[in-house]
């Protein structure tokens, strides 16, 4: 048994989303290709179960990385959940309103959540202090 943690997606799925599904064909595609949609699907789901994850737990989840290491890994998921909006048609300012009222019934004393900032595209355009 590896001692690496389990993570959004296994290796041979990396390998595959990396070379584009080229290394299989035809039902093995199809079928890896189903099982990554899943993956990616459960995945973004459970950051639901994240929202009031204690501060000193995030902070020692990445106790291992530098803080360039972080601050890719987190730019890498903002693209991607940005993608995923855009894919499905969803508008930002929805998203942002949603995201809001998350925080808002998020019943927990962790102190980021008092310091997160969301904010529309047209907020930045105008300046505005959302929240």
């Amino acid at each position: 048994m590896s001692d690496e943690p389990a993570s959004l997606l296994t290796k041979n799925q990396r390998e595959r989303v990396a070379d584009g599904f080229e290394s299989v064909q035809g039902a093995k595609r199809r079928r890896d290709r189903q099982r990554v949609r899943r993956r990616v699907a459960a995945g973004v789901e459970d950051f639901g179960y994240l929202l009031d994850y204690p501060d000193d737990q995030l902070a020692a989840a990445f106790d291992d990385r530098d803080d360039e290491a972080v601050e890719r890994a987190l730019a890498e998921m903002r693209i991607v959940s940005e993608r995923i909006r855009l894919v499905h048609g969803l508008d930002q300012e929805d998203v942002v309103a949603q995201a809001r009222e998350r925080l808002r019934e998020t019943d927990t004393d962790e102190r980021t959540l008092e310091t997160v900032e969301l904010w529309t595209r047209e907020e930045v355009k105008a300046g505005l202090r959302p929240n």
